[in-house]
This record gives structure tokens, sequence and C-alpha cells, in this order.
């Protein structure tokens, strides 16, 4: 099974993040268990969407997943003997992080990020900041045009909580930022948090496991949102 870049929400941590996710991981099956949580866990507070800080905010959060990945990289991290991480996992502001990372890298920002093969996103939140992570700098562009913001072609699942009152940020993060042919999508009953039930679990775990079976396409940068008939919910 594939080593996964796990990223937690604002005031979490790994071990919280491991509780979290630890019937969906056993579902996942018993070597996933033990390679999840072994990566970054480095988002403590959501991206500003604009100005210096949030420059200085996206600095700080590539250094300390960089530092992850070459620890991965390098043999540093104990019990885990592969060198390569294939994808992502990430809760709520996590998925805020790990989508501008994948939007970054697809604009040639990031030669060092891994190149993935799929995505899981948890209750994800949203920033506007994610529209402009990316955006070559002002005097590349012409004239006033918007940024232009690719949807990212990496197959992914993404899980909502039906009562989760975060969730139409969830969907914005989607719909917005990735290729909708790609995304297997799950509705699951809960708040903002990770699935527990064995049959929540389970669904996802099947979802997550069939993400090899979709193509993975170069990225591209405008992408109709048309339902592909993959939700597991109909809204």
């Amino acid at each position: 099974m594939p080593l996964l870049l796990c990223l937690h929400g604002a005031g979490s941590n790994q071990q919280i993040f491991e509780t979290q996710t630890a019937k969906l991981r056993a579902c996942l099956g018993e070597d996933l268990k033990r390679r999840t949580g072994h990566a970054a866990h480095v988002c403590r507070r959501r991206p500003s969407v604009s100005g210096r800080r949030r420059e200085e905010e996206i600095t700080e959060i590539q250094d300390l997943v960089r530092a992850a990945v070459d620890a991965i990289e390098a043999g540093r991290i104990p019990n885990v003997k592969a060198r390569e991480v294939n994808g992502i996992m990430a809760f709520s502001q996590g998925a805020i992080v790990g989508t501008m990372l994948l939007l970054q890298q697809h604009a040639g920002m990031l030669p060092w990020f891994p190149k993935l093969r799929f995505g899981i996103f948890i209750c994800a939140d949203y920033s506007d900041a994610l529209m402009t992570c990316a955006e070559p700098p002002t005097e590349k562009r012409d004239g006033n045009d918007p940024p232009e913001v690719p949807r990212l072609s990496l197959p992914s699942v993404h899980l909502h909580g039906t009562i989760d009152p975060h969730g139409r940020k969830s969907r914005k993060l989607m719909d917005n930022h990735f290729r909708r042919s790609n995304c297997k999508v799950m509705w699951f009953n809960g708040s903002h948090q990770c699935p527990n039930a064995q049959g929540d679990c389970q669904k996802a775990s099947d979802l997550i496991s069939s993400l090899e079976n979709l193509p993975h396409t170069s990225d591209e940068k405008e992408i109709t949102t048309t339902n592909s008939g993959l939700d597991s919910r109909q809204e």
C-alpha cells in the first residue's frame, strides 16, 4: 500500500489525527494503517487571503511539508520502508494546504513536492487564497485579467459529512480546483469529522481503493463540472 502525506486541521496534532482516522485506516488495510501518520501534520491555521502575512504563512507551510518529505526520502522516519510519498490524506484546513501545494506544483513552483497518485480530502475547508496562491507575478499577467486557476486531474476522493456546517466549503474546494471526472464523492452520516461508522468507513475505503482505476491525465485549465455519476449521494 502507498505512503500517505497526512495534513490535519487547525488546532489538531498527529496523535489526534491518527485517532480520528483509525477506523478508516483499519478498513484500508493493516499496511496502510502503519504507514499513514508518518508523514507531515503541519496545518495549524488557515492561510490568509492576501498580503505579506499570507506569503509568510505559505512559505512556512511549504518549509514544514518539505522537511517531512525530505525526512521520508532520506529514511529518517522510523519503521517506514517506502521512500516515496504516493498520496495525500487531508482533513479540514489541511485540505486547503494540500490543494495549495498541488496547485503550486502544477505551476512549476515546487520541484521537490512528490508527484502524487491520488488524494483523499475529508470535510475540506476552503480559503480564497487558493485562487491566487499559484498565480504568476503581476507583471507577467496580461492587463487586469484575473489569474487562471487550473483544475487538478489528480484522482481524488472527497468525503462530506451530511450535517457538516462547513459542507458548502468542501464542495467549493472540489468544484473550483479538481477535475470533476476524476473525483469520487461520498456523503457519510456525520458533521465536521472523519467518518467513524463501520459501514461508512468501509464504503470510503472501497472508493479510495478504486482510485487506481481512474485515468491520471495532464492537468487542464478549464474542465466542466458536469456530474459524472460518481457521487454516492445526489444533492
